[in-house]
């Protein structure tokens, strides 16, 4: 298993702009893009893993 606690890959995923676009100026056009952005300007981090299910 692999973890990386700073991974923002997710932004251009989920909001289709650049990793390097301003919090503040990220979309909030459905629930999940305002939930997680609420999370990110109160100092939350998203980060990626991945592993292996048996």
């Amino acid at each position: 298993m692999a973890t990386d606690k700073i991974d923002d890959e997710f932004i251009e995923w989920l909001y289709q702009r650049p990793v390097d676009t301003p919090i503040h100026s990220l979309p909030e056009q459905t629930t999940l893009q305002r939930a997680v952005k609420c999370f990110l300007i109160q100092g939350g981090k998203i980060g990626s893993a991945l592993g292996v299910l048996c």
